[in-house]
Formats: structure tokens, C-alpha cells, sequence
């Protein structure tokens, strides 16, 4: 089914209405204001940021417990090796931990060297 230009111009012509349907305008101003309500109870910016807003703070925590868990692994090696002036994160039980061991091995050693030796 072949039309030729004049064909089409003329189906086009008569389908074509300036007016819109009925009841459009009513239907388009129910849904504008529906999504007008449904914005200010629910700003766009929040909803499409949630998201990274949540991922941020998940980030941030993870700062901060990467921070606490070194901080606590610094005081401990600090208490080890003996320097404890401002040491947090209970280095003065770790440094009395380590004089308790110390001594202990003290012991230990000076017992060991009396029983080897019999030219006394």
C-alpha cells in the first residue's frame, strides 16, 4: 500500500489536533502535584546521595578503628621494649607484665648456672 507526499500530508493533517484530549490537563496536574509532595517529603538530593552518604561513614569508621588498633599496637611495643612515660591503652600492666617475666627468667637463669657447676 503505497501512498504518494499528498497522501501522507493529508492523513497527517487530519490526524493532527491542536487541542490536547480531554481530561489531560487534569491528569497531568494530579501527577505534578502528587510528585511535588512526594519531593518535599523525600528531597532528591538526599535520595540519590544515600548511598555515598552511607558509604562515607563506613569509610570514616574504618579510619578511626584503623587509628585506635595502631594506637593500641604502638603503646604495646613502646611497653615491650620500655619506653612507658605517656603510654596509654594499659602499657603500665604490659610493663609490669614484663618486669614480672624478666625476673621470673632471672631466676630461672641464675638457678640453672649453680646446678651445672661442681667445681665448688
Amino acid at each position: 500500500m503505497k501512498m504518494n507526499d499528498e497522501q501522507v500530508e493529508k492523513v497527517l493533517k487530519e490526524s493532527w489536533s491542536a487541542s490536547p484530549p480531554e481530561g489531560m490537563r487534569e491528569r497531568v496536574l494530579r501527577r505534578a502535584s502528587a510528585e511535588a509532595a512526594r519531593r518535599q517529603m523525600h528531597p532528591p538530593w538526599l535520595a540519590a546521595n544515600r548511598w555515598r552518604l552511607a558509604l562515607a561513614g563506613v569509610w570514616i569508621g574504618l579510619v578511626l578503628l584503623c587509628g585506635w588498633q595502631d594506637q593500641a599496637r604502638q603503646a604495646r611495643i613502646a611497653a615491650l621494649v620500655g619506653g612507658g612515660s605517656g603510654l596509654r591503652w594499659g602499657a603500665r600492666d604490659l610493663n609490669e607484665w614484663r618486669r614480672g617475666v624478666e625476673s621470673v627468667l632471672a631466676m630461672a637463669s641464675s638457678a640453672d648456672r649453680g646446678k651445672g657447676d661442681d667445681s665448688l
